[in-house]
């Protein structure tokens, strides 16, 4: 299916942040921006004929929030049994929103035992030149069952 999994049924900008990668994410825009036609889950198993996903793997770069916290999702739910994804830091979600947003659809979450992202900050005084790191170990892949 070349269609974009979103929250609603139109088109939507992607792009990526690497001159030499296709577009990949609603959120990066900086190299190969293109137009995509997207689709949301109730369309997505009307027009497919889909009754039931035993496993939907998502990785979608950022998208993950707007489509789980979407009303299309809240329909579609109950016929999903497992989900295994990686949750992004995007705009100001981050995360460990993810089994918040998957326990109102009855899905319990575990991330699964892997460091796989570092997100910190770097602070170098202006005066002295002394430079310090703070970082946090962060994983994000998840697997989440009824």
């Amino acid at each position: 299916i070349n269609k974009a999994l979103s929250y609603h049924n139109k088109s939507e900008k992607m792009g990526s942040n690497k001159k030499d990668a296709p577009a990949q994410s609603f959120y990066t825009k900086e190299f190969n921006v293109e137009t995509v036609p997207a689709i949301d889950f109730p369309t997505l198993f009307e027009e497919y004929k889909i009754d039931h996903i035993d496993l939907l793997k998502i990785d979608v770069e950022g998208a993950e929030y707007l489509i789980l916290l979407s009303d299309g999702f809240k329909k579609v739910s109950d016929k999903i049994d497992y989900i295994i994804g990686e949750a992004h830091f995007a705009n100001e979600a981050t995360p460990d929103l993810i089994p918040t947003i998957l326990k109102e659809h009855g899905f319990k979450t575990e991330f699964l035992p892997i460091v796989n992202f570092k997100h910190g900050i770097t602070f170098t005084d202006p005066y002295t030149g002394f430079t310090k790191q703070a970082y946090n170990n962060y994983q994000t892949l998840f697997f989440a069952h009824k």
